[in-house]
């Protein structure tokens, strides 16, 4: 896939690419090393043009050399992140060693019917569980979510030393509990207590890879798939812990049917534009526990953030030496100054005091983390904001609002209405790959794909479009004045 781009709204592999040095900069401070990754943390890549990925070398005097990979979620997951970092590692110490090409392609993988197909039994679960599933977690904002044009993620990062860790494991299999359940329950206790209804749901990132080839694990690709998970809070941690360990299971068992599906229904069923569900908890546990990401490698990682459309706050787990090594990446324009610091400080100390005190365990939720009062939170919005609210600061044309919405139809199958968000509405990014393609070959050949995540509406994206014109229009008629100022 790292030859892959998509064009015409389909994802095309090339047989051949062309030749492609990677940059190198001489760097005299680390200070020019972080401005040179912090340019290359948010750009965004166009996917019709290979490759659909970075690369480039840094060097500071008396340094290591710094590697600064940028990938896209697009055609790669976190797993197919980590094994590309292996293969690499490899290539660069044996590059006499190189593995020979694999007999099966992340397109096989893709053509199985197993892969295709839906199962009516999940589809019906699914159905019967819309009533009882609540919204997301409404947090204090900042702003409303619409007016972050471009959102730039924050990252914090965590860790549990290995002694801790095999604790905390353990204390979970003694309660029947997975490790996945007990940091999603320890992160919602966390995210309840700041919540303006105490119940919420989540969005569960998942590697699932299907065991359909013997060497499925070595192909790189997007594997990932999402679900959703409520939080219910019960007499006590534990109580609360094993429900939604419950929970868990039974959704895991119908994880055929996407959140995004289901999201859509919930839209329809409550008769409004969108549910969407911004909070999300991606779990790599269980994969490569020795290697992920690992310090002691040659390539050591250093630092990293993940920018996905339509996510507010991502909470990522995994394994790596025998440690728990944990991020929060979040849009720090969206939240209060301080917040999101003080909500994984008091995460932080809820997994450590989980480790030490096998009877906080058994206290209520409150006594772990005090609900923050609503005094406390000030007057800042929460996070249950209706996409219909969102206006445009620039009056749009509303022709083009309609033909972007019918445009959307088109290609997702879905209606839109001009103020929905494009992925709340049902759009993958493949989709807006697609949207984009259609809209240039109508008026709108200067339109880029950047712009339509910048723009993720069909009223915001014909207000660009309208502002567009305007300044082109513009530029067009300085020229004719300033000749008429020289005669």
């Amino acid at each position: 896939m790292l030859r892959a781009v998509v064009r015409d709204g389909q994802q095309q592999v090339l047989e051949q690419t062309p030749r492609w040095v990677i940059p190198a900069h001489i760097l005299h401070t680390p200070e020019e090393a972080l401005q040179v990754r912090e340019k290359l943390a948010h750009q965004v890549l166009n996917p019709e043009v290979w490759p659909v990925f970075d690369l480039q070398v840094g060097y500071v005097d008396g340094m290591p050399a710094r590697l600064w990979l940028c990938l896209d979620n697009l055609l790669l997951d976190g797993l197919s992140m980590q094994i590309l970092l292996a293969e690499l590692e490899h290539g660069y110490q044996y590059p006499q060693q190189l593995p020979p090409p694999l007999p099966v392609t992340y397109r096989d993988y893709l053509q199985q019917p197993a892969i295709q197909s839906l199962n009516a039994d999940s589809l019906a679960w699914w159905q019967a569980q819309l009533d009882d599933i609540p919204p997301a977690p409404a947090l204090p904002l900042r702003c409303m979510p619409q007016d972050v044009e471009t959102p730039r993620f924050a990252r914090l990062n965590g860790a549990l030393d290995s002694t801790r860790w095999h604790r905390l494991k353990k204390r979970a299999a003694d309660a029947h509990l997975t490790p996945s359940a007990v940091l999603l329950s320890v992160w919602s206790t966390v995210l309840s207590a700041w919540s303006a209804q105490p119940e919420f749901t989540l969005n569960l990132t998942l590697f699932d890879r299907r065991p359909l080839h013997p060497q499925i694990n070595q192909i790189l690709g997007d594997f990932t798939s999402l679900m959703l998970l409520s939080w219910h809070p019960g007499e006590s941690w534990l109580h609360s812990a094993q429900s939604l360990q419950q929970r868990l299971s039974q959704n895991l068992n119908h994880r055929d049917v996407s959140a995004i599906r289901v999201m859509r229904q919930l839209a329809q069923r409550q008769n409004v534009p969108a549910v969407p569900m911004p909070v999300v908890f991606t779990s790599a546990l269980g994969f490569e526990q020795d290697n992920f990401l690992a310090r002691r490698n040659l390539l050591k990682p250093v630092w990293g953030i993940s920018q996905t459309p339509q996510v507010w706050l991502d909470h990522q787990v995994y394994e790596s030496e025998g440690e728990l090594r944990f991020n929060w990446d979040f849009v720090a324009a969206l939240f209060p100054a301080g917040q999101v610091e003080r909500q994984f400080e008091q995460y932080c100390t809820l997994l450590n005091r989980m480790t030490e005190d096998e009877n906080s365990w058994h206290l209520p939720l409150a006594a772990l983390v005090p609900p923050v009062k609503q005094a406390e939170q000030g007057t800042e919005r929460t996070s249950r904001v209706c996409p219909e609210h969102s206006q445009s600061h620039i009056a749009a044309d509303e022709s083009t609002v309609s033909l972007i919405c019918d445009a959307f139809r088109e290609v997702v199958g879905e209606s839109v209405t001009p103020a929905q968000n494009f992925f709340e509405a049902g759009a993958t990014s493949l989709n807006l790959v697609q949207l984009h393609v259609l809209l240039q070959r109508h008026e709108f050949s200067t339109l880029t794909l950047l712009d339509l995540f910048t723009h993720p509406s069909p009223a915001a994206l014909a207000a660009y479009l309208t502002s567009v014109a305007t300044v082109e229009k513009t530029k067009r008629s300085r020229p004719v004045r300033r000749r008429q100022r020289r005669i």
